[in-house]
Formats: structure tokens, sequence, C-alpha cells
């Protein structure tokens, strides 16, 4: 997991560490800017699962699972993602507009020493990776990735866009920037 936290001992929430706070909760707008700019660089395999800064250190069970859902492509209309991390194991799953299963798999990703990082999804049952290269920003993802064995894409420029449901709600954990405001910013790369 990643985590962010201080201790404020006026503070009583949550259950490994009732004084734990996020830092982003206390920043400063200029702070904030600071922050935004340097997370934005960041990837670290986790992210699939727990894309944002501010994740809650509650996590008491064995796995954790988090759905995204396309706005913009033609990949699959939502990926699932789930993430074992006592373990390190990271599987997905595509799922159809009517919530059928596709195809799943298990997930291998490089995020470390290059540009883009990489994600090869290899799919029960013998078929051959497919190989994509993705971006993760908040709760908006950019992926693309090719059919069975072929070659891995090489920018994003035909990538499917995908946000997480979590976005369409409300969280203890708001990210700091809005899904419209990282697709424009993204458009500008």
């Amino acid at each position: 997991m990643t985590h962010f936290q201080f201790n404020d001992f006026t503070y009583y929430h949550g259950l490994t560490n009732q004084n734990a706070m996020s830092p982003g909760k206390r920043l400063s707008l200029a702070a904030r800017a600071v922050f935004d700019r340097l997370w934005e660089g960041a990837a670290y395999n986790q992210e699939i699962c727990e894309p944002f800064p501010d994740n809650s250190r509650d996590f008491d069970g064995a796995t954790i699972s988090r759905s995204w859902r396309l706005i913009s492509g033609g990949l699959a209309d939502r990926i699932v993602f789930t993430c074992t991390p006592t373990t390190g194991s990271y599987a997905y799953a595509f799922v159809d507009g009517a919530g059928a299963t596709i195809e799943s798999g298990s997930v291998q990703m490089t995020t470390f020493g290059v540009a883009v990082p990489t994600m090869d999804l290899t799919p029960s049952g013998g078929m051959q990776a497919r190989r994509g290269i993705y971006d993760i920003m908040c709760s908006r993802m950019r992926i693309d990735y090719g059919q069975s064995g072929a070659a891995r894409p090489t920018s994003l420029s035909g990538a499917g866009v995908y946000v997480t449901e979590e976005a369409a709600r409300p969280t203890a954990s708001t990210p700091s920037r809005s899904t419209a405001v990282l697709m424009g910013q993204q458009a500008k790369r």
C-alpha cells in the first residue's frame, strides 16, 4: 500500500492509527500545486488498485480491487484490477457492458526505468500476453494494449480513457484534481 500521513492528536479516526491524517487535507494551495506536480510524475505498481496519494491505512483484507470504467476509446467497457499486497500479485478482468467477465488473467507491470509504464495482461488459459502501456493520474487512466501476442503500442495516442468508479461519488480522500482538468492537461502533452 502507498500511504502518506502525519499524526494529529486532536483527530480520532481509523483502525490502525486513530491519529493518522492525510497531509493532503492540510496543504496550502501553493503546497498542493507543488505536490500535484510531483505526484503527476509518480508511477508505482499498486496505482492500478490504489491510485490516490491519500489512501487509507485501514486495509484489513487479503485483496484490494478497483474498477475502471471506459469513458472514451474502443477497449473493454470496464477493467477490474485486483491487487494482493501480501504477495505482490496483480490480476485483471475485462467486463462488458452487461457486467459479464469476458477475459481475466494476471498482470505484470514495469514502472521503473521506462518513459511510460508498461503492463502485460496475460489471459488465463495459456494465451500470450496483451502488451500495453498506461498512465494514471488520480482517478483517470489512459491505457493502450493490443491483441494477445501483438507488439506493445509505442505511444498513448490511441489509448482508451478510464475513470475509477470512485470518481463518481464523494470519498474521504478526495483527489486534488477533477477528471475534466486532468483530461485537459493530458491532452496538452
